[in-house]
C-alpha cells in the first residue's frame, strides 16, 4: 500500500506542477513624452511574424486594436499595457509596431510611415515558454514622421531592437 501511495505521489506532484506554469505572454508597457493635456495616448499595435510580414501589413495600411488613455507621469505619460501572445509556438519571435500621432486621431493610418503626425515604433521579442516578459516603449514626439520601416530611438532611425524589458 505504501508502495502505490508513493507511485501514486510521483505521479500527482508533477501533473498538478503543471497546472501552475506561468502564461507565455509579451506585455507591452506603453509609455510617451506627449503631456496628457495634448490629445496624446491613442495607440494602436500591429504584431506579425517577422519583420518583413510588418512591413508589408503596415505598408497595406493594415491596423491592429486601438486604445485611447493616458496617465501623466514624469518623465514620461503612461498610455497603457497591451497583451501579445504566441500564435504559432511558445518560443516564436514575433515582430510588432506600436503607433501614434501627435493630432490625437486613430493611429491605424500610420501605417504609411511618412506622416510627419505618426510616432511609429518597431521590436520585436522573442516568447519564453512559461514566462511572461513585460517590455517598455516609448513613442518619442522627436520621431514624429522619421524612419520608414526602421524605428527612432532618441530622434535616431536605427534597425528595429529586440525589446528589452522594462527597468
Amino acid at each position: 500500500m505504501k508502495r502505490a501511495l508513493c507511485c501514486v505521489a510521483l505521479v500527482v506532484v508533477p501533473i498538478l506542477s503543471l497546472a501552475c506554469l506561468d502564461a507565455t505572454a509579451i506585455d507591452v508597457r506603453i509609455y510617451t513624452d506627449q503631456p496628457c493635456t495634448t490629445p496624446a495616448g491613442t495607440v494602436a499595435i500591429l504584431a506579425q511574424s517577422s519583420l518583413a510580414d510588418l512591413d508589408k501589413a503596415l505598408q497595406q495600411g493594415v491596423s491592429g486594436p486601438s486604445a485611447r488613455s493616458c496617465t501623466p507621469g514624469t518623465p514620461d505619460a503612461y498610455v497603457g499595457d497591451i497583451v501579445l501572445l504566441p500564435s504559432r509556438s511558445l518560443d516564436e519571435t514575433m515582430a510588432f509596431a506600436v503607433m501614434s500621432r501627435l493630432d490625437g486621431t486613430d493611429p491605424s493610418s500610420c501605417g504609411e510611415l511618412a506622416d510627419n503626425k505618426c510616432i511609429v515604433s518597431i521590436r520585436t521579442v522573442q516568447f519564453v515558454p512559461h514566462r511572461t516578459q513585460t517590455v517598455c516603449v516609448h513613442l518619442e514626439t522627436s520621431c514624429a514622421g522619421k524612419c520608414g520601416t526602421q524605428t527612432c530611438v532618441d530622434g535616431a532611425c536605427v534597425d528595429p531592437p529586440i525589446a528589452t524589458p522594462c527597468p
